[in-house]
């Protein structure tokens, strides 16, 4: 658990602390710095460990650069990559607003979920379960036959769906005049989040509220959906077809 005075940090400066709290307190022993094990650590980095500078000549191939090394470790994810080449595609003078566009959300929905959204809004464009990875769908299916959708205009559109997102789906919030209703749609986007195996009416509610911007319409198209999905789900039978 962090401080309260830390809880404001992004993910990755969170995990930076965390990492700083466990070698002091690896370092230590009742209460004194342990200054045999920091010396043999001093050795170890000294004359066991290799720092490697490498500096390339543009922003682009920076980011191809860093996907091809991360491959022999950790894998990046897919927002990691989508992240990188539409990045990639922006211009130098226009790109720090849309990285922190990208950190922006990467925060407020947390990673996983940006996974998922990324993964709904594949299925939007191309309508049917992918056969590939997210990346190389997005690369074949979507950017290849929308050459100006890369960059600026993709991390517009995923900044719309993720606000979408967070509020209609992971908030289960509506503003609508009946308060009756507002509560009515909380407690069936819940039990459908939570309990209908399949998440694939979630792109198609995202999409409704994109395209038609009515709150006051988007509780009976939830019931619509409920009554599709589950009916589908109970004869065992996909209701995207696949």
């Amino acid at each position: 658990m962090l401080p309260v005075s830390e809880r404001d940090l992004t993910e990755s400066q969170e995990r930076m602390i965390e990492a700083i709290h466990i070698f002091t307190d690896r370092f230590k022993e009742n209460g004194q710095l342990n200054e045999p094990l920091v010396d043999k650590m001093i050795h170890f980095v000294l004359n066991r460990c290799m720092f490697v500078y490498v500096k390339t000549g543009t922003f682009t191939s920076a980011f191809r650069l860093f996907s091809i090394l991360n491959d022999r470790g950790m894998p990046l994810s897919n927002a990691d990559l989508l992240k990188s080449t539409n990045l990639g595609a922006i211009v130098e003078s226009e790109r720090m607003h849309y990285q922190n566009m990208w950190e922006a959300m990467e925060e407020e929905l947390g990673r996983e979920e940006l996974e998922k959204l990324l993964a709904y809004i594949r299925l939007i464009f191309v309508k049917e379960k992918a056969r590939k990875t997210i990346q190389e769908e997005y690369e074949e299916k979507i950017f290849a036959k929308n050459p100006n959708f890369r960059g600026k205009a993709f991390i517009e559109y995923v900044k719309q769906f993720a606000d979408i997102y967070r509020e209609k789906i992971l908030n289960a919030e509506i503003q609508v005049h009946n308060k009756e209703t507002e509560v009515k749609y909380h407690g069936l986007l819940t039990l459908m989040r939570d309990f209908i195996p399949s998440s694939d009416w979630i792109p198609v509610l995202i999409h409704f509220v994109q395209k038609f911007q009515a709150d006051d319409e988007v509780y009976p198209f939830l019931q619509a959906l409920e009554r599709k999905f589950v009916v589908s789900w109970i004869r065992g039978i996909s209701p995207t077809g696949e």
